[in-house]
């Protein structure tokens, strides 16, 4: 056994018991000395500790209306002190033990949770701003390239505006020229005579300073076995419409002997000669495009006037424009 005060260990003969609770005291800790500590006598028979003084009188005092509450917790006698203090630290200590053996671990689970959570949080923060600086480069980036798309329409259709007017300028400076195919090629040859003599069997007399220049240009296909192309310039448009139109009226009158190398005054093997106008490289793949697209779809006729390329089917059929490659695939 131990002392409820001191707790130390009690001896029979020094021992006193509360006669309310089952405490037990040394009678000097609860303020008895030697004299005094009779076991016969009233105030051991009696004697109470304390807490147990205490609690009466706080139930007394709260069973009188008339006690007022600072008398309540007023503070107890000098001799309740060490029992009071020694009750009040063990129940302090078991609070503060249920408090850390239960309720801690959940307040350090809380703890890591509202730390994670702010973690997650701080981690938010970063990758919204992040977002709102792509965001604000996306927006930069989408107003740059509406820019370019303006800027680009823009240039396309200076594109195609300059394109038009470099082909309305080529036609021009082509107007007054010729193309003479398949005439053959030797050393020596004088191209003028030659123009001359094709007059002189079309009946389209060529005078002197009808003929500007006149001269041989190189082949576009180098393994292509035919002459080189003759380039005759003429003096004005209508000289060499005239002369074109001669041409042209002379193979319709003669369809079994239309002009060829030997008009020219050339020996050896019958050669055809072909005359056209001089076309630029776009009107001559559209010219191309055009023959094989009539040789597919039974179309009688297509020749070039100014520049232009037209088909018509048969002779009393509408004539056609071909205005460009996407033209031919619209029609039939």
């Amino acid at each position: 056994m131990s002392c409820n005060s001191c707790n130390t260990t009690l001896l029979q003969k020094d021992k006193i018991k509360c006669t309310a609770c089952p405490a037990l005291f040394h009678y000097q800790c609860v303020g008895f000395t030697s004299t005094s500590f009779k076991k016969t006598s009233l105030s051991v028979k009696s004697f109470k500790c304390s807490f147990c003084q205490s609690r009466n009188q706080t139930e007394s005092l709260m069973a009188s209306p008339n006690t007022k509450n600072d008398e309540i917790y007023s503070s107890p006698t000098q001799t309740q002190t060490p029992v009071n203090h020694t009750i009040i630290s063990l129940i302090r200590d078991e609070i503060s033990n249920i408090l850390e053996n239960s309720v801690s671990p959940d307040l350090k689970a809380i703890r890591l949770e509202v730390s994670g959570i702010q973690e997650i949080k701080n981690k938010m923060d970063i990758l919204q701003s992040m977002y709102d600086k792509q965001q604000k480069k996306l927006e930069e980036a989408m107003q740059e390239i509406s820019s370019l798309k303006n800027e680009n329409s823009k240039l396309r259709q200076n594109q195609i505006n300059i394109n038009s007017r470099l082909t309305i300028m080529e036609k021009e400076t082509r107007a007054n020229n010729l193309e003479f195919h398949c005439i053959p090629e030797y050393r020596g040859e004088n191209l003028v005579n030659t123009l001359h003599q094709i007059g002189k069997t079309i009946g389209s007399y060529v005078e002197d300073g009808h003929i500007v220049k006149c001269t041989r240009i190189a082949k576009w296909n180098k393994e292509n076995n035919r002459p080189r192309t003759v380039l005759a310039k003429f003096a004005t448009p209508l000289l060499r419409d005239k002369f074109l139109a001669n041409i042209i009226n002379y193979n319709k009158s003669h369809p079994s002997d239309k002009l060829n190398s030997s008009h020219l005054g050339i020996a050896g093997e019958k050669m055809p000669v072909f005359v056209c106008e001089h076309l630029t490289p776009e009107a001559k793949a559209l010219h191309a495009a055009a023959r094989r697209f009539a040789k597919e779809k039974s179309y009688q006729f297509v020749w070039s006037r100014n520049g232009n390329i037209y088909l018509r089917k048969a002779p009393s059929s509408d004539v056609i424009l071909v205005k460009n490659l996407e033209f031919l695939n619209e029609i039939s």
